[in-house]
């Protein structure tokens, strides 16, 4: 195999350019990625019929609940 000459990367860095490169996604972006996936599934779901509204509701709460008392702990 050839060594690349300097200057030279595989395609991908000829493709996106160094300032169009992303950064490392931080805490809020994973959170809000989390956020918009959950939503995105729950709503297809209940859109299908798999589950009702109201099981949404009650999956929340619980969930909310379990969230705030994971927060006590850590």
């Amino acid at each position: 195999m050839s060594k690349e000459q300097p200057g030279q990367g595989d395609l991908f860095d000829e493709l996106i350019p160094k300032r169009n490169e992303q950064k490392g996604l931080t805490m809020e972006d994973e959170l809000r990625t989390s956020y918009l996936l959950v939503n995105v599934l729950l709503g297809l779901l209940v859109q299908k019929g798999v589950i009702t509204q109201a099981e949404v509701d009650t999956l929340l709460a619980e969930l909310y609940a379990e969230y705030k008392a994971r927060r006590k702990v850590g």
